[in-house]
């Protein structure tokens, strides 16, 4: 669970509606940090290869869909992050602590804003 703005958020919530996103092989939502809101919503995503994605429509599909705080305010596909798969714990679930940390790193180094 996640806290954005005072509201709990379930990132399952939002990855159970990944088959709604076209072009999305898989997804996975975690939080970064927001000076205001101190955590904020990310999709990190994969591709499906050759597929052509559009986040702006990926965005209006999640608005439609769940309440506006568990809207993600930034997309990066996983292969920004260098990696080709999500990274996973020994018990082949995923490593949302590890995927974040890479993310963080990845937007402070490409100096873009969530």
């Amino acid at each position: 669970m996640l806290i954005v703005g005072g509201e709990n958020v379930y990132p399952a919530e939002i990855e159970k509606l990944g088959t709604l996103l076209p072009g999305a092989a898989q997804i996975a939502v975690t939080g970064i940090f927001h000076k205001i809101w101190q955590t904020q919503l990310a999709l990190v995503y994969k591709a499906i290869e050759g597929a052509r994605v559009s986040l702006a429509h990926w965005h209006r599909i999640l608005a439609r869909s769940v309440a506006p705080h568990k809207i993600p305010q930034c997309y990066v596909c996983i292969a920004d992050l260098g990696l080709e798969e999500f990274p996973l714990k020994s018990n082949g679930k995923l490593d949302r602590q590890q995927l974040s940390l890479l993310l963080a790193a990845h937007l402070a180094n490409s100096h873009e804003k969530p």
